[in-house]
């Protein structure tokens, strides 16, 4: 499996997004949204042409805030951000993320960090994507 590490040869590795676009997703509960969250998400959007924010519903579990509600807060939170677009799923993220043909999961976690999940083989391979941590931030806190 290779990692892209020069993001400009994604096209040419023919990944199922229009040429010269790099596409993430930005899943999560986000129940409720933090200043964590807001703060992957500004720096997603900086570093890819197109961030598709996804907000995980498990009708199995109990929320603070029902799926509108963290859609409608996200929604605003992106707002500004030409690049971002924010939707609701039901199911498997990487079913979701299959669907929309993007193979770079972006996941914010604790300490700050920036985590990116890669798919950069074909999808009969099922491989399990290859983790990349960055850390630059200063912690930030909940905005409960």
């Amino acid at each position: 499996m290779a990692f892209v590490k020069d993001f400009s040869l994604a096209p040419a590795m023919n990944l199922g997004y229009p040429p010269c676009q790099f596409k993430v997703l930005l899943p999560g509960t986000y129940d409720p949204p933090t200043n964590g969250h807001l703060n992957i998400l500004r720096r997603a959007s900086r570093l890819f042409d197109a961030v598709q924010v996804v907000i995980a519903v498990n009708p199995s579990k109990s929320y603070l805030f029902d799926a509108d509600e963290r859609l409608s807060m996200m929604t605003e939170l992106a707002h500004g951000m030409s690049n971002v677009s924010v939707s609701t799923w039901n199911g498997l993220i990487v079913d979701f993320a299959d669907r929309i043909g993007v193979h770079v999961i972006v996941r914010g976690f604790a300490r700050c960090g920036l985590r990116l999940r890669v798919r950069a083989v074909p999808d009969e391979q099922v491989p399990e994507p290859e983790d990349r941590d960055y850390f630059s931030c200063p912690p930030t806190r909940s905005t409960r």
